[in-house]
């Protein structure tokens, strides 16, 4: 289990709005009779009143995510925790252990994470977040959108791990960016 910030990304041309509104949690588990990987979407009271980190074990309901969002299963009706790992007090990266409230992420920021270092390293990291970025592509008709996975570090700048990912573009009406 990895639990991370759940961030709403709105994009419209080079401008963009972030809002937290919880916690996003990868499952190593089985929905249905079958094993898989999932994300389920948590609010903060939720994650901060379980004290929730990387390596607890899980059980819960939930019901299906709109396709508006990252993660697959949102709106947990039942949590419980089946059991936990030590905490973790991790001085090097990748951090794990119980998440910070979600003021800290907004007051420490995000800086562009390469796809590739976030599925290597950063993908079970407390400071690492990959979020649905919705993206208008014409201020004349904001109900046409489209939708990109975007990755993301809230962790320290000194991180030996961060690759800093390229700019992200919106293409908007007839291909201009």
């Amino acid at each position: 289990m990895s639990i991370q910030p759940r961030v709403s990304l709105l994009r419209w041309l080079d401008d963009c709005a972030f809002g937290y509104i919880g916690y996003q949690i990868l499952v190593d588990g089985v929905i249905d009779g079958e094993r898989r990987e999932f994300w389920i979407g948590i609010d903060e009271a939720t994650a901060q009143g379980r004290r929730l980190q990387f390596g607890d074990s899980l059980k819960g309901k939930c019901e299906l995510a709109t396709p508006s969002e990252f993660v697959e299963f949102s709106e947990v009706a039942i949590l419980r925790v089946l059991a936990r790992v030590a905490r973790i007090g991790c001085k090097a990266p990748p951090w794990h252990g119980v998440p910070p409230p979600l003021t800290t992420y907004e007051e420490r920021g995000c800086r562009r994470l390469t796809l590739r270092a976030y599925d290597d390293k950063c993908q079970s990291c407390i400071w690492g977040a990959v979020m649905l970025a919705e993206m208008i592509l014409d201020r004349r008709k904001p109900l046409h959108r489209k939708y990109r996975d975007e990755t993301y570090c809230h962790g320290p700048p000194t991180c030996h791990l961060y690759h800093r990912g390229r700019s992200r573009r919106v293409t908007g009406k007839k291909g201009k960016i």
